[in-house]
C-alpha cells in the first residue's frame, strides 16, 4: 500500500490532482482508518477545485486523529474561502490549540 500512497504524493507534487486523487482512493480501500490518507486526499481534491470533498476528507482525517491540527487549518480556509467565515474560526482556533503557527497567525487577522 505505501507504493500507492507515495505514488499519490508524487502526483500531487506533480499536479495530477486526478491521478492522486485515484490513488488515495485505492489506499482508502485498503486502509480506511488511515487519517494521514484521509487528509493527501483532501488536499487533492482542494487542488483540483473540488472543495465539497476536501472538506469532507479533512472531516474524516479529524475523525480518526482528532489532533490533526493541519487538518483543522485546512478544512478551516476551505470554509472561510466559500464564505463560511463562522465555521472557519472555530477550525483555525482548534488547529492553534494544537500549536499550528500558520492557523495562529491567520487568526490575528480576525482580531486586529
Amino acid at each position: 500500500m505505501n507504493h500507492i500512497i507515495i505514488g499519490g504524493i508524487d502526483k500531487t507534487e506533480l499536479e495530477d490532482y486526478t491521478g492522486a486523487i485515484t490513488d488515495f482512493t485505492k489506499a482508502i480501500e485498503i486502509n480506511p482508518e488511515n487519517a494521514d490518507i484521509y487528509y493527501n486526499r483532501g488536499l487533492a481534491y482542494y487542488k483540483n477545485s473540488n472543495r465539497k470533498n476536501a472538506i469532507q476528507d479533512y472531516t474524516k482525517a479529524i475523525n480518526l486523529k482528532s489532533d490533526f491540527a493541519a487538518a483543522y487549518l485546512n478544512r478551516g480556509t476551505i470554509k472561510y474561502e466559500t464564505g463560511d467565515k463562522n465555521g472557519a474560526i472555530p477550525d483555525w482556533k482548534k488547529a492553534t490549540e494544537l500549536g499550528n503557527k500558520s492557523a495562529k497567525d491567520i487568526l490575528k487577522q480576525f482580531e486586529e
